[in-house]
């Protein structure tokens, strides 16, 4: 989402919020509260949205590197799992990158299955036995 929608959205909550008090206020619910208390009632709902947002706190990767903005690009098992479940989604199978982040086991056998392809060896690398070097 662009910077211009995300302030749109946030002005559409200030709207719900200001009719909620509204509402409160004539319902007699908040009537005998402070002005300091409607003021943090008014605050813990705002906190409370964007913290249930996930657009507002969106990780950025590009590949298995997450951007992040004073350092660069830096590799994070977040944009890995997202990375390995793009290219597995590519090769057929049907994952998502928060499936594997919850699960080791799925993480293990995406890894099985495309853990050969170059894209995604060194995120894999650790998962799989690496072919001569394993055997004794």
């Amino acid at each position: 989402m662009s910077r211009e929608a995300n302030v749109a959205k946030f002005l559409d909550f200030v709207g719900v919020l200001r009719g909620l008090t509204t509402i409160l206020v004539q319902g007699g619910l908040i009537l005998n509260c402070s002005v300091s208390l409607r003021v943090l009632i008014a605050m813990a709902l705002t906190i409370a949205s964007y913290s249930a947002d996930p657009v507002l706190a969106k990780i950025r990767c590009q590949g298995p590197n997450q951007i992040i903005k004073p350092y660069g690009a830096k590799p994070t098992p977040y944009c890995q799992d997202e990375y390995l479940a793009r290219v597995a989604r590519s090769r057929g199978m049907s994952v998502s990158g928060s499936a594997i982040r919850q699960n080791i086991n799925l993480k293990v056998r995406v890894c099985r299955m495309v853990g050969h392809d170059i894209r995604v060896s060194n995120i894999c690398s650790g998962l799989i036995s690496g072919g001569r070097r394993d055997r004794h």
